[in-house]
């Protein structure tokens, strides 16, 4: 007899796309959406409904140049994970610069444009969309991403201050 898989509730699913989840409940979400398909779908949607509304949130003018704001150096080592396409692994990557509207850094992973990222620097996350991505000629790839969300990310050169007009409820 095949035991049926119990679903995500879609409000534990709201929480997860909001980080509003402790650890375990975080593993146990991405361990079942891993196997179940319908459940992987209602996230992504999740994840995409939640960057559609902070994209609301923020003014856009397409038609100014993107890199007109102070850019602070960094050195500051993190992870990234695509959120979409889904994936729950993460890669290292090192903030190169930080300016109010996005990062930018070093991975060893190629990242297409448009793709929906999450950066994590010790306890901080930024939600942000691939911009552009260049090999630098030996491994690493140089990845600009525009921040669409950003939590409580102080200690970056310059970041606190050149960020706190973007942070979200």
């Amino acid at each position: 007899m095949v035991v049926p898989i119990a679903h995500i509730e879609n409000h534990d699913l709201d929480l997860y796309v909001r980080e509003q989840l402790d650890s375990k409940h975080s593993s146990r979400i991405q361990a079942h959406v891993q196997s179940c398909a319908a459940c992987e779908e209602k996230l992504v949607a999740g994840l995409l409904a939640r960057l559609a509304e902070l994209n609301q949130k923020q003014p856009s003018d397409s038609s100014r140049e993107l890199r007109i704001e102070r850019r602070f150096q960094s050195g500051d080592h993190g992870s990234l994970q695509t959120i979409c396409p889904l994936s729950f692994e993460r890669s290292n990557v090192q903030i190169t610069d930080v300016s109010k509207g996005g990062f930018g850094l070093l991975t060893n992973t190629f990242l297409p444009t448009g793709t929906i990222v999450q950066i994590h620097i010790g306890t901080s996350t930024a939600l942000g969309e691939v911009r552009f991505c260049r090999t630098d000629g030996n491994s690493e790839f140089h990845a600009g991403i525009h921040l669409r969300s950003v939590g409580e990310l102080k200690g970056l050169a310059g970041l606190s201050q050149s960020v706190s007009l973007r942070r979200t409820p």
